[in-house]
């Protein structure tokens, strides 16, 4: 089960079967919370964070909001009344600001909806004849004992490159309620309905902005208005910039903010900037990470403790990230404030060119041109990349992986359906076929998020960025401190995606979107800034630094013993990380991959599946 201070709900229908599943041994913890419908029978088994559950009760219906929300009684009380309705209920209280679950029992009906865009998940599955639902697919996995779908988890082993591949749970039996539906459990029937969806881009800059300013001081401010101490990210960047000075203007002088920023070096450009707008505030104190506090990346790569729904980046970055939270919980700070999702929302992908250019050829073009001379495209990759007009279920049907074969991270697939990565070196046969098999049959159904691809890759990448934040929140909760990320609120996304194409995804501007936002808020000066850093220097230092250390690893991997990589490889991979025999790639994605199986079965298990399959 997931270790102390990391919350997670387990809903259950009134019936008499529900009442059995909560008598699970690992649902007998003194830590969590039970809260039962109006028969008697439990409903709710939480464990919650202080102050982020609220339950509301009229008669033989009740009503939990968990997690950030806003407080409004009356609409709470008023879309409980509505609840015989379903789609009038979760419309009604959906309208509230924040970053919630809402889980809903009428009678002998459950309904559980998430957040728009995968933050808050809903998963569910079914124990002892009941439909068990809960925000985290492991939590039901541990409840069934389910098995590992090897299959499912296969595809990540190219990392998490396409929708249809990285949506689904990693166990057999669980399932995942689709992005922007509610889930809703009537005489034992397990439906999902669409409760959102995404807004159209016809939005002109100007308002845009305007409507974007005003959900994201909202969304920053109800993290603040608890007054206190709050700590926030200010890498010098954009993203981090715009929230850390948010919360500088609605805090006010009702608490203390502790800005972070660092960098390996004090010439780093991030710390330049960063310290360059810690200058426009000069009653909140800057606290800067110098290189020798942030430890290298890959230190402290396997932590039995963690347990994420997916094979997230944490294990790589957890320790250098974790200096930063350790020191911020030490001086007290209740929350920090990150600025991720905000590249989700605000670089544009040239992706929506390939569908607009039938419509404003003229002005697609232009765009075009200018990401050719950015990305150094030549020019007949761009036109055969605008002539592909294969469906998205062509495209994954063609998308085999092959060895030796891949796309640059910069290169044309940014106008595809999705960014197809390279196959690893390390790569078995076996774990190919298992990826093969699993595209022919996702391609079988396979429905794109949106008709156009631009916008269906922009929703990818969101999803695929919110199932990272869980992973994110869930470590930093374990080093004593909560992350919140306000460009992770539905609200504040469909602000953003209402914006026009072209006046959020273009060559010529940086983030414009947000820059024009935080006009007025932000100084001139910070939001002209035109420079990223990646971070890939930092990274490859620390591969360098820990190979003999991570070569070490593959002696007994779970990943070589499940028949899915070559340890001899993954090994020479680790000790040559700059080796030109690997094309470039490093053992990253493995590393995450050998982690995350540590965490979730043995080794032992994987080599009797194994040896079974040897015998065959």
């Amino acid at each position: 089960m997931l270790k102390a201070g990391v919350p997670f709900f387990v809903a259950l229908p009134d019936t008499e079967a529900g009442r059995a599943v909560a008598r699970h041994p690992l649902l007998q913890d003194p830590e969590l919370e039970v809260h039962t419908h109006s028969s008697g029978r439990p409903w709710l088994i939480t464990r919650p964070l202080e102050g982020r559950l609220r339950i509301l009760r009229a008669g033989t219906s009740a009503v939990a909001v968990a997690g950030l929300h806003e407080e409004d009684a009356g609409r709470l009380e008023r879309a409980l009344r509505r609840l015989p309705d379903r789609d009038a209920f979760v419309a009604d209280v959906s309208r509230l600001a924040g970053d919630f679950h809402v889980i809903a029992a009428h009678g002998a009906e459950l309904l559980v909806r998430g957040t728009a865009y995968g933050v808050r998940a809903v998963h569910y599955t079914e124990l002892e004849g009941c439909v068990v639902v809960s925000d985290r697919a492991r939590v039901l996995a541990e409840l069934t004992g389910a098995d590992l779908d090897e299959g499912v988890f296969a595809t990540h082993l190219m990392g998490a490159w396409t929708h249809a591949l990285f949506r689904r749970p990693l166990w057999k039996g669980v399932r995942a309620v689709p992005s922007g539906r509610y889930l809703a459990v009537s005489s034992g029937r397990p439906v999902t309905r669409q409760w959102h969806r995404v807004p159209e881009p016809e939005v002109p800059l100007a308002e845009g902005a305007r409507r974007l300013r005003e959900e994201l001081l909202t969304a920053v401010g109800l993290r603040v208005a608890g007054g206190g101490t709050v700590s926030a990210d200010m890498s010098g960047g954009l993203d981090s910039t715009s929230i850390a000075f948010a919360a500088a203007q609605l805090m006010g002088d009702r608490g203390e903010l502790i800005l972070t920023s660092g960098g390996d070096s004090e010439d780093s450009e991030d710390l330049y900037w960063a310290r360059r707008a810690a200058k426009h505030l000069p009653h909140v104190e800057h606290d800067v990470f110098h290189g020798r506090e942030l430890p290298l990346f890959y230190e402290g790569l396997l932590d039995p403790d963690d347990a994420f729904d997916f094979p997230a980046n944490v294990p790589v970055c957890r320790e250098r990230a974790g200096a930063v939270h350790r020191r911020m919980a030490a001086r007290g700070s209740r929350l920090h404030l990150s600025g991720m999702g905000g590249d989700q929302l605000f670089l544009g992908l040239p992706g929506h060119y390939h569908d607009l250019v039938l419509r404003s050829p003229l002005e697609a073009l232009h765009r075009l041109r200018g990401y050719r001379v950015m990305f150094s495209w030549r020019r007949r990759d761009v036109l055969r990349a605008l002539l592909d007009r294969r469906s998205y279920a062509e495209a994954l049907r063609t998308s085999l992986p092959d060895p030796g074969t891949g796309t640059e991270l910069l290169g044309v697939d940014r106008l595809a359906w999705f960014f197809k990565p390279p196959c690893p070196p390390w790569m078995t046969e076996h774990a190919r076929e298992l990826v093969a098999d699993e595209l022919r049959a996702a391609a079988a159904t396979a429905e794109p998020l949106h008709p156009c691809r631009g916008r269906h890759m922009e929703l990818s990448c969101l999803l695929l960025s919110s199932k990272l934040l869980n992973a994110t929140e869930d470590m930093a909760l374990r080093m004593g401190i909560r992350i919140e990320t306000p460009y992770a609120d539905d609200r504040v996304i469909d602000a953003a995606l209402s914006v026009r194409i072209p006046d959020r995804a273009t060559p010529y501007a940086y983030k414009q979107l947000i820059a024009e936002a935080m006009r007025g808020i932000l100084p001139r000066e910070l939001a002209e800034r035109r420079t990223k850093l990646s971070g890939g220097q930092a990274n490859e230092r620390g591969l360098r630094h820990h190979r003999s250390a991570i070569a070490a690893l593959w002696d007994g991997s779970e990943l070589a013993a499940r028949g899915l990589a070559d340890e001899t490889v993954l090994q020479r991979m680790s000790r040559n990380p700059n080796s030109r025999e690997f094309g470039g790639q490093t053992p990253e994605v493995a590393l995450n991959l050998e982690a995350w199986l540590r965490s979730t079965a043995p080794v032992a298990e994987g080599r009797q599946r194994a040896t079974q399959r040897a015998s065959k």
